[in-house]
């Protein structure tokens, strides 16, 4: 306990529970915007394998984006991950 043996009031309590919703809430906002977040760099990326061949320039753009965008993001990194393969793998 950070204040040693303080009792906690009713408010305090309540407090603290409001606080750990707001926290379950923020918590849920963020991995519902991490998942639309993934499904839409899927999305890029299976857009810059279908123009590989005939815009090689700006499917590598894409690709790049997502490595520079998302590459410290660890939720991301399968995706990270898949373009920097394909830059790699790039002429």
């Amino acid at each position: 306990n950070l204040y040693g043996d303080v009792a906690q009031t009713d408010a305090d309590r309540r407090c603290l529970e409001l606080a750990n919703e707001q926290i379950t809430f923020l918590r849920q906002g963020m991995e519902d915007d991490q998942a639309a977040t993934l499904t839409l760099l899927e999305e890029r990326l299976d857009t810059a394998d279908a123009i590989e061949n005939s815009q090689p320039q700006q499917a590598a753009k894409i690709r790049r984006s997502v490595v520079v965008l998302y590459g410290d993001q660890p939720w991301a990194a399968a995706q990270v991950k898949r373009a920097g393969e394909a830059l790699n793998m790039q002429p």
